[in-house]
């Protein structure tokens, strides 16, 4: 009577581990189903969020105050702090990136062909002071381009790149004009080196 008993149990058994094992498998198929289905919204804001670091500029931590000479007078002084940029770390929203990328598709093609620069004007006298500031920032490609020697203006300007993309360079530009920056303008290479003619 007992081996009965027991050969009734193992079938019981086998049955309630069938419908284990099947359950099992429907469990690990929802699972793999919506990890697939996550996965493919989180790799693509991934992906966006990765190629938009690579592209942004980050500022280095450098506190070292840029001061100029003490025989500086006190209006260049003044000129100097309007144009310098101050150090923060804000960024924007991906609302607000993605709304920024759509009109720029446009200049992807000229991206590739000349490539981008921001342009700033400054005076003569405080350009190496915003160019220093703009190095401790994390933008080592700054570089001061003096004024064509037949020019009416003698100002100065100061050139930021190259950016691969107009994106790139407009998400710069905005961010220097968010630290103080004013009058920064994207340009394309192409212009730039015609304008050294």
């Amino acid at each position: 009577m007992a081996s009965r008993y027991n050969s009734e149990r193992q079938y019981l058994d086998g049955g309630q581990l069938l419908l284990a094992f099947l359950s099992a498998v429907a469990i690990c198929v929802g699972f793999f189903t919506a990890g697939v289905y996550v996965g493919k919204w989180s790799n693509a804001s991934q992906s966006r969020l990765s190629s938009r670091s690579s592209l942004s500029l980050k500022p280095l931590n450098n506190q070292s105050s840029i001061a100029g000479d003490s025989a500086q007078t006190p209006t260049k002084k003044d000129e100097a702090r309007q144009q310098l940029p101050e150090q923060s770390s804000s960024r924007p929203s991906d609302t607000t990136e993605m709304e920024e990328r759509a009109p720029l598709a446009e200049g992807k093609d000229q991206a590739f062909e000349h490539g981008f620069l921001l342009r700033i004007p400054t005076a003569g006298t405080v350009a190496r002071e915003v160019v220093q500031s703009l190095h401790s920032s994390g933008y080592i490609s700054a570089r001061i381009k003096e004024p064509n020697p037949d020019s009416a203006s003698q100002q100065y300007e100061i050139e930021i790149g190259p950016y691969s993309t107009r994106y790139a360079a407009e998400s710069a530009a905005e961010q220097l004009r968010a630290k103080g920056m004013k009058d920064v303008r994207v340009i394309t290479r192409a212009s730039s080196e015609n304008s050294k003619q």
